[in-house]
């Protein structure tokens, strides 16, 4: 699901619930036997012969979400790329959800005529081929409550058209089921939305609706908030998960010349930005301003945490650094320094000039900015 440069219509749309039945690998990928059972179900599907028996997966979970409900909701599909597909694949497939679930079914709202080109992949094979142009009967899907169905999401885009075309005929789409959402595989991921990320690690709609609830009131979720539902041993596999990328990222930046406060920043956020207590740290510099360890000094509370300015002299020593820049979090939020912050950075300032080593900054880092006394002329 693209995020980038997508009309906000789109993002409204993939805001809501998107719920997936089952994960599928394309071809392209080695399967496993349960895999490979998934891939023959979707397969039949799409050719029309498990028809039934998804509606009846598909009709449980509906009657599940909305009870009584689901007799003021229309049940719609994606139409498929051709008008004999598109029969052969959802008009029993409708008839029978409707049948089940009580819900009105817009099969027939929706045709499909004409000639297009369309770039396919099917059973892992891409082809270009003559694909049909979908018609609607907008009178029908005027003030409906309306319920999508597609058999694969992969990135969304079809999803999001659908409904936004839909919603421009009057329509109010509630969300979407899918039968199988495509599995993207080591850098792939990066083509997911947020909400799809959250969902790939939490498996939870509810994780996402929270997700989704923070960023409307501009509020911050840190990763263990977020992987708060998760089970124990899944929650330390994606903590586990989050640590090494931020090592990894640390790494980056090792033996790097420190040029700016912004060079500081991109090395200790990571580390601090989102931690929900105080943490002191220096970075200890040769006289070519080049990394050569970072440490943790101590570990606070909430608002303040305590520094011995001859232990942080001490390793200076060991570790033949010329030069020093500290720094620590704020995680109120609030980069601006206190009058603490103030004292004890003219403290270890003239220690450190008695031991000849030299003070290059001390930065307060929040989440996402950061204070540089260097910046601000204050050293």
């Amino acid at each position: 699901m693209k995020t980038r440069n997508v009309p906000e219509s789109w993002k409204r749309q993939w805001s809501k619930f998107m719920y997936c039945f089952f994960d599928y690998l394309p071809v392209k990928y080695e399967a496993n036997e349960r895999e490979w059972k998934v891939r023959k179900m979707i397969w039949d599907f799409k050719d029309g012969k498990r028809s039934l028996a998804v509606a009846e997966l598909i009709a449980k979970k509906i009657r599940e979400q909305f009870g009584a409900e689901c007799e003021n909701i229309t049940f719609t599909c994606i139409p498929a790329s051709s008008s004999d597909k598109n029969e052969s694949r959802y008009k029993n497939f409708a008839e029978e959800v409707a049948r089940l679930t009580g819900c009105k079914n817009a099969y027939q709202a929706i045709t499909v005529e004409g000639k297009r080109l369309a770039i396919h992949e099917y059973k892992g094979a891409k082809a270009v081929q003559e694909v049909e142009v979908i018609n609607f009967d907008e009178s029908f899907f005027k003030d409906k409550k309306v319920l999508v169905f597609d058999d694969i999401l992969t990135q969304g885009t079809s999803y999001a058209r659908f409904s936004c075309t839909l919603e421009n005929m009057g329509a109010e789409v509630l969300g979407g089921y899918f039968l199988g959402r495509t599995l993207m595989i080591v850098g792939e991921s990066r083509h997911l939305s947020d909400n799809e990320l959250i969902y790939n690690i939490t498996n939870s709609e509810q994780a996402v609706s929270q997700f989704v609830e923070a960023l409307s009131h501009n509020e911050d979720l840190s990763v263990e908030m977020l992987f708060e539902g998760l089970t124990p041993g899944r929650k330390r596999v994606a903590l586990a998960a989050v640590e090494l990328y931020k090592r990894m990222q640390e790494r980056k930046f090792e033996k790097q010349v420190v040029k700016s406060s912004e060079d500081v920043y991109k090395i200790m956020c990571p580390l601090i930005g989102e931690l929900e207590i105080e943490e002191f740290w220096v970075l200890l510099l040769n006289q070519g301003s080049k990394v050569i360890k970072k440490i943790r000094l101590s570990s606070g509370g909430i608002d303040g945490t305590y520094v011995d300015v001859r232990l942080l002299l001490k390793q200076a020593v060991l570790n033949n650094a010329t030069r020093i820049i500290v720094v620590h979090n704020h995680p109120s939020g609030n980069k601006q320094p206190s009058m603490i912050d103030n004292r004890l950075t003219d403290k270890i300032k003239k220690a450190s000039e008695v031991m000849e080593i030299h003070l290059d900054d001390h930065l307060v880092i929040c989440n996402h900015s950061y204070y540089s006394y260097s910046d601000e002329g204050r050293l």
